[in-house]
């Protein structure tokens, strides 16, 4: 909401939609795209719109960097450069972040949605390891691993 309210009342998101090249592009063009461009522009005008957005953005931030770190773990040579827990509290946290997410300005469906992704994708390529590399690095033993049956199964079918 603050970041809506700073770009409107200096007029920067109204003068980057309604900018004069983007009048004078949209004025070569047939109705449908001046009626498109007209029905975008007014979406992206309200305040609800941007709300929405950084809510988003809010509940997103987590699985980006987890992306970011597993596509990050190998050096050129193959080598990993994090610990292998390090995958599984990451995961973790993305999932504790979707269960604690409280923000109104998104529909449960977006949320869920998110979730079932993430989990749908933890499930493709998660392996033994990670739960290995969870329980044995020292940085997690607080964490109470030992809990968690799914974890510990893993842990001994790799011992």
């Amino acid at each position: 909401k603050q970041w809506y309210q700073r770009r409107v009342r200096g007029g920067a998101l109204e003068e980057a939609i309604v900018a004069p090249a983007v009048k004078e592009w949209i004025s070569t063009k047939e109705k449908k795209k001046k009626d498109n461009y007209h029905s975008v522009k007014d979406i992206i005008m309200r305040e609800n719109f941007w709300v929405r957005a950084e809510a988003f953005n809010k509940l997103v931030t987590p699985a980006v960097q987890l992306l970011r770190l597993s596509d990050d773990m190998e050096d050129d040579s193959g080598r990993a450069l994090e610990p292998m827990g390090e995958v599984y509290y990451k995961s973790y946290e993305l999932q504790e972040h979707y269960k604690d997410f409280k923000d109104n300005e998104l529909p449960k469906t977006v949320l869920s949605s998110c979730s079932r992704s993430f989990n749908d994708r933890w499930s493709l390529y998660h392996n033994e390891f990670h739960s290995v590399g969870w329980i044995l690095n020292p940085l997690y033993r607080r964490h109470e691993q030992h809990s968690n049956s799914d974890v510990m199964g893993e842990f001994f079918k790799v011992i």
